[in-house]
This record gives structure tokens, C-alpha cells and sequence, in this order.
């Protein structure tokens, strides 16, 4: 479904998409794991308004963060 009706509208859209089809082979491409298309979107879309850095992200997405050292609590002297 197009948004816009006009032929430069459409034409705009056609050629986003297939600029935005040609990045996610490109990085499907240079992922070191092996993603579907589907897959590498959908996990693209969760992560689409947060700071990662990306080319870690695709080799390293199913890795859990570093733990971090728990604060210690002390007790004060009464």
C-alpha cells in the first residue's frame, strides 16, 4: 500500500524500499551469523530507537551483557 497517490510519490517510495532492501542484504551479508532476512528485521525494528553499536550487535546479538559488580552496601556504626 502506497502512502502517497502521485507517480514522483510512489517512485520515492519504490526506491526507499529498495534502498532500505539493499542495506539489510548488505548487512545480512557482513553478519557473522546466519540470520534470515525476517529475523535480522524484526531484530532491527526492536533495537531501531536505542544506542548499540551495530556491527557488534549482529555478530554478538544472542551474547548477554557483562554482569556488572553489585553495589555494596555498608552499614554505619551506632
Amino acid at each position: 500500500m502506497f502512502v502517497g497517490t502521485s507517480l514522483v510519490a510512489v517512485l520515492m517510495q519504490i526506491w526507499t524500499a529498495l534502498i532500505v532492501i539493499l542495506i539489510l542484504k548488505y548487512f545480512k551479508a557482513k553478519s557473522k551469523t546466519t540470520w534470515s532476512l525476517a529475523n535480522l528485521v524484526a531484530l532491527l525494528r526492536m533495537f531501531l530507537l536505542k544506542y548499540k553499536d551495530l556491527w557488534n550487535w549482529l555478530d554478538h546479538t544472542f551474547f548477554s551483557p557483562p554482569m556488572q559488580n553489585e553495589p555494596v552496601q555498608e552499614c554505619l556504626a551506632l
